[in-house]
């Protein structure tokens, strides 16, 4: 038995560090300012406003998702949200999908080598 997992749709959140400029007023400063973290433990990734966070889940539910994978962008400050749903599936699906998976796990992988390379 295999179990398929069907893509819904995508959602692009980038540039994520002009709506903190935004919300707090800091247009003017043309990004010149630090961001200094304060309290308990220190965070990598950009923190990403909740409410556009829950919007953009809920889209995502509205159009048949179950589930959802979030991944750091890799060239500018955001997110990339794929949705999902789930559903058992026969074998001759599992193998017609077998070599696009394959495929993109491909892509993926170089792409993560060219921003190595890059940087």
């Amino acid at each position: 038995m295999n179990i398929k997992k069907i893509l819904t749709d995508n959602i692009s959140l980038s540039e994520l560090h002009y709506d903190l400029e935004d919300e707090l007023g800091l247009e003017s400063l043309d990004g010149c300012y630090d961001i200094v973290d304060i309290g308990k433990g220190i965070c990598d990734a950009y923190p990403i406003k909740i409410d556009h966070l829950i919007e953009s889940l809920n889209n995502l539910k509205e159009k048949g998702s179950t589930h959802v994978s979030i991944e750091d962008h890799c060239d500018h400050v955001g997110y990339d949200l794929s949705g999902f749903y789930y559903e058992i599936s026969n074998d001759e699906e599992a193998v017609k999908n077998k070599e696009k998976l394959v495929q993109k796990q491909i892509e993926k992988l170089q792409e993560q080598i060219d921003y190595l390379k890059r940087n």
